[in-house]
């Protein structure tokens, strides 16, 4: 019943954002993976129901997952601008693509009933692993468009979100890469503008009198996090590409992790991914930092 969000088996998204998750069980075949908050949420709704082998029913599930899944990202994210609501809904009509074609990594319940259910269409049809995988990309590619038509149809402009089909067939992992570059620089600017409320109160009064203290000790527990983060991505990111598994893409071809994310991420446009991005405290506010350690 896609009248019915929760009937169709999705759910609001929450204000409260999810971390991103680098230690899920598909690391232990895609190590250094990290999956955004954002696809933890993905709305692919009762698709255990999904068993007939009708592909009728499987084309208007998908769908109805997919007119879900761009709604409520433009609830959760009403604030955003158009480009980077764009962006948004692209990475999940990426992630749909992945799950219809078998590329994606997660491999949860949901989606392999999603990817499962596909394969039972037109079953009649005997097929070994490779002419599935054939099957699924040509079926991808057959109803792509009214994929991206219903998503899209949230947008006020959609002239100015054009690159969906190129983008989709950019690897998961390095979306992902790149999704965690918008978000952390993102995060990173709006904790460091958030120090400045503290910053006349902390020069007041000995820091365990206030929050002065709590700021930096949160502010350097949270950029350990994303340090780890970091690390285990562009580790990963080196390793394919010394395999040369992104020797067709231009975007990646003889650019180190940093240089890639700096060039495709416009948050990080003005970020040098170096030690110093990574510090305990933020370089204009190191100082007071440690003051509360002392």
């Amino acid at each position: 019943n896609v009248n019915d969000l929760r009937g169709f088996g999705c759910n609001y998204k929450s204000n409260n954002e999810k971390s991103w998750n680098c230690t899920g069980t598909f690391t232990n075949k895609f190590p250094g993976t990290c999956e955004p908050p954002r696809r933890q949420t993905l709305c692919l709704g009762r698709t255990y129901l999904l068993h007939r082998g009708h592909e009728e029913d499987y084309k208007e599930h998908l769908l109805g997952a997919s007119i879900y899944e761009a709604q409520l990202l433009k609830y959760k994210y009403k604030e955003k601008d158009e480009n980077a609501l764009c962006s948004i809904i692209q990475n999940s009509y990426a992630d749909l693509a992945d799950i219809i074609k078998g590329s994606d990594i997660i491999k949860d319940y949901y989606g392999k009933k999603m990817e499962e259910n596909l394969n039972k269409v037109n079953k009649d049809k005997k097929r070994n692993e490779e002419s599935l995988k054939i099957f699924r990309e040509k079926w991808w590619d057959e109803n792509k468009e009214n994929v991206w038509k219903v998503m899209s149809a949230v947008l006020n402009n959609k002239e100015t979100c054009k690159d969906y089909d190129k983008f989709q067939k950019i690897p998961q992992f390095l979306r992902w890469f790149k999704e965690w570059g918008d978000d952390f620089c993102e995060k990173r600017k709006e904790k460091i503008y958030s120090f400045e409320s503290f910053k006349v109160e902390c020069k007041k009064k000995d820091c365990d009198e206030n929050t002065c203290k709590n700021k930096c000790s949160e502010y350097k527990k949270w950029i350990d996090l994303k340090k780890s983060e970091y690390e285990k991505q562009v580790d990963k990111y080196t390793k394919d590409k010394n395999k040369k598994m992104y020797d067709n893409i231009d975007e990646v071809k003889n650019k180190e992790a940093n240089v890639y994310l700096k060039e495709k991420s416009k948050e990080c446009k003005d970020v040098n991914f170096d030690d110093k991005i990574f510090n305990e405290s933020p370089n204009e506010y190191e100082d007071m930092c440690k003051k509360c350690d002392e």
